[in-house]
């Protein structure tokens, strides 16, 4: 049977590892499954089956943690026919799919995408037990940016994989801003956009008092949030106690987010810390005025209208210098731009093809 690669860390929730796992499917000939912890149906399942991946659906680490890494044992002893384990992770606070795969002979290879984390007592303690371990189960190890590998490798060493996007799919595309401006019936309002999961390391509290300020200034603007997340309720009583309910769009989870960024007019991430955001190399494909908190890494800034602001400066100074900027007049440009930079996923996915072919040589 034809060597196949395996991807752990693809979850139900559409965010930046998702997408890029997605990427690497569908720009390469290498076979890739899927372990999942979800018996729901995953973001984008019907492409990855009709492309030939198969989907293992175990239970997740949460409900059966002394099984967890016994069943990844199991999808890997029985499915000999995978050589390569790729498991993305945020943290070393949970490395079970590592050390499964390196006990069945399965080469690893730990790919970090965060820079820090949203830690407890007990994850913390994981995490620095586990980043000695790791260095040593990984066969490969890969970042998103130096932050990122840093934070998970140390001083060891590892290779930065840029994160690549369909450079020409998130071309700003005038026909789908008309679409979306309809759809919302957003008319010629002044548009943010945020894409993200809704959960605490993103800020959603700061981006909403952001936009407060900018509505105070200029009242005819529209904040449209896309995702999905454990804080979306609080958020939206945030902004209904703020009086902003008719300006504020939560579009919910979307798989056309290409149209969400023609849309609008800037994007704004005050994220408390990110390794490097895919979503916002989208959003400079799409030639969008980025303001950014300066917890990103500084490899995130690929176009002159993207603009790091402290978080401590006050939502307020966020709203002046968003509301300062001149508009991008010349948005078609922006996607070659950031394809020249080599943040196309057609480039990363080969470069991760490469990884798989040299590892899937040196396997069991």
């Amino acid at each position: 049977m034809e060597n196949r690669v395996v991807e752990f860390g693809y979850s139900s929730n559409l965010g930046g590892v998702e997408v890029f796992i997605r990427n690497i499917i569908m720009n390469t000939s290498t076979p890739i499954d899927l372990v999942v912890t979800t018996q729901d149906k995953i973001p984008f399942e019907g492409d990855f089956v009709t492309k030939g991946s198969r989907i293992f659906r175990i239970p997740s680490r949460r409900s059966a943690p002394s099984e967890y890494k016994r069943n990844i044992e199991n999808v890997l002893r029985d499915h000999p026919e995978i050589k390569v384990a790729h498991v993305h992770l945020n943290s070393c606070s949970s490395i079970e799919a590592l050390e499964a795969a390196r006990k069945v002979g399965v080469r690893c290879i730990a790919h970090s995408h965060s820079s820090n984390s949203n830690f407890n007592k007990l994850t913390k303690t994981l995490h620095t037990i586990n980043k000695k371990r790791l260095n040593k189960l990984a066969d490969v190890r890969l970042a998103c940016s130096d932050a990122a590998g840093h934070f998970l490798f140390g001083n060891s060493d590892f290779e930065v994989i840029k994160n690549g996007v369909d450079t020409e799919k998130f071309s700003f595309n005038p026909a789908y801003r008309d679409e979306i401006r309809r759809e919302f019936d957003i008319g010629d309002r002044f548009t943010l956009c945020h894409v993200g999961m809704f959960a605490p390391v993103k800020n959603h509290e700061f981006l909403i008092d952001i936009f407060a300020s900018v509505v105070k200034k200029h009242p005819d603007s529209v904040l449209l949030l896309v995702g999905t997340g454990s804080e979306t309720e609080k958020i939206r009583e945030k902004v209904s106690g703020l009086g902003l309910s008719e300006k504020v769009i939560f579009a919910g989870r979307r798989t056309n987010v290409e149209k969400i960024m023609s849309a609008a007019d800037a994007f704004v991430l005050p994220s408390h810390f990110e390794g490097l955001p895919l979503v916002l190399v989208e959003a400079q494909s799409s030639g969008l005025n980025c303001f950014v908190s300066d917890a990103v890494p500084e490899e995130a800034k690929l176009l002159d209208n993207f603009e790091f602001i402290p978080l401590d400066i006050g939502a307020e100074a966020w709203a002046d210098r968003i509301l300062s900027a001149a508009l991008n007049t010349d948005r078609a440009s922006a996607s070659a731009v950031v394809a020249a930079a080599g943040y196309n996923c057609k480039l990363t996915a080969a470069r991760i093809e490469e990884i798989y072919s040299q590892q899937t040589e040196l396997c069991r």
